[in-house]
C-alpha cells in the first residue's frame, strides 16, 4: 500500500525560516521597543519624584547623645560605682 502524506510527516518550519526580505534590526542594550514598553509602566512621570519624604534622616545628633550618656558612670546608693550605662 501507498503511503500517503499527513501532517505528522511534513516539518513545520514556519518559525524557523527566515525570510530574506525580512531584515533582522540591532538594538543597543535596553533600547529594544519591547524592553522600553515593558519599563515604562514602572517609570515615574517626569517632574514627580519617587522618594516623596526625600532623603532618610541622619540621626547624627541622637547617636552623639545616646554614646554620651552610655559613658556616664552610675552609682548605686552607697556611691559605690556600679560601671557605665553601656
Amino acid at each position: 500500500m501507498a503511503h500517503s502524506p499527513t501532517y505528522d510527516d511534513k516539518k513545520d518550519d514556519s518559525f524557523t525560516n527566515n525570510n530574506e526580505t525580512d531584515e533582522e534590526v540591532e538594538y543597543e542594550r535596553g533600547q529594544h521597543p519591547n524592553s522600553l514598553k515593558a519599563i515604562a509602566k514602572h517609570q515615574f512621570q517626569k517632574g514627580i519624584s519617587g522618594n516623596v519624604f526625600g532623603r532618610k534622616p541622619n540621626y547624627e545628633e541622637l547617636g552623639k547623645a545616646l554614646n554620651k550618656l552610655g559613658d556616664e558612670e552610675t552609682f548605686d546608693f552607697d556611691n559605690k560605682s556600679k560601671g557605665t550605662r553601656r
